[in-house]
């Protein structure tokens, strides 16, 4: 017996002794580009005047990076393109489907140190015609063309937290989201013929932001947290796909001829593919 136990003892120890390393590296070629499908399905509640009204919804759409530049430092320029297709609302009260049309576009030129760290983020469109769809579509799981990873190399079951600060047009004003991420290395596998790292990751997101909604001041306040996995590519380093299931509390504050807090829930699941 004691044999067996010592036997097992060291082939625990080889095992960790042989974890293999992986060194991700940010590096996607200058003037290639990504595409993904994206889907979110949702259900909010919101009380407003002592009614609970329940919302889902499902909207899709397309998100394409353009990397444009990989300077000698390993910073990163690349073009950010999102567009919802469509989107469907079923309620107590109503079932309709909206194009949201350039409303749902929202495009961005945004720059990463070698790290993935967002080092500048900003929009490149010039009209207020923008709903913050895409925006918010794109925002969603939390994450852009690349997860922020650690200076060396990583193994299977290694961890680590990252903070980052997203700002996004939504209707005419701005929300800005501060997250705070942990992920954990799963292991290599593939996405049909490419070699990915999958990590699991759990976050906890904070909103904050302002816009006028019909002649209202709106002030939005809201926390959440995020939980999925990402797939990364391992030559580039860019994410192949990922998915996230979000739970996140929010509240409206409208104030103007009529003043009143409106408080929400909601519930998404975001898909992300590589077209």
């Amino acid at each position: 017996m004691k044999r067996i136990v010592f036997s097992l003892l060291l082939v625990t120890l080889f095992s960790i002794g042989n974890a293999q390393d992986f060194s991700l590296k940010l590096k996607p070629k200058a003037g290639s580009k990504v595409t993904y499908t994206m889907t979110v399905d949702g259900k909010t509640t919101q009380s407003m005047m002592g009614q609970e009204i329940t919302m889902n919804t499902t909207s899709s759409g397309s998100q394409e990076v353009s990397f444009t530049k990989v300077n000698s430092d390993g910073s990163i320029l690349f073009n950010e393109k999102s567009v919802v297709d469509f989107v469907k609302i079923s309620s107590a009260a109503m079932d309709t489907t909206m194009n949201p049309g350039e409303n749902g576009i929202e495009n961005y030129t945004v720059t990463v140190d070698k790290l993935g760290n967002i080092l500048s983020k900003k929009s490149l469109k010039t009209d207020d015609k923008s709903s913050g769809m895409g925006g918010m579509m794109g925002a969603s799981s939390g994450l852009s063309a690349f997860i922020t990873i650690p200076d060396g190399k990583i193994k299977v079951g290694d961890s680590w937290t990252t903070d980052r600060t997203d700002t996004i047009e939504f209707m005419g004003g701005k929300v800005v989201n501060t997250i705070t991420a942990e992920y954990t290395l799963v292991g290599e596998v593939k996405k049909g013929s490419t070699k990915c790292l999958e990590f699991k990751t759990i976050a906890n997101i904070s909103s904050e932001g302002s816009t006028l909604l019909q002649g209202m001041d709106v002030q939005i306040e809201g926390t959440g947290k995020i939980a999925g996995t990402v797939w990364v590519e391992l030559k580039t380093g860019v994410i192949y796909g990922d998915e996230s299931n979000n739970n996140t509390q929010m509240t409206l504050a409208l104030s103007g001829p009529q003043s009143m807090t409106i408080p929400m829930v909601q519930e998404m699941k975001v898909t992300r593919v590589r077209k």
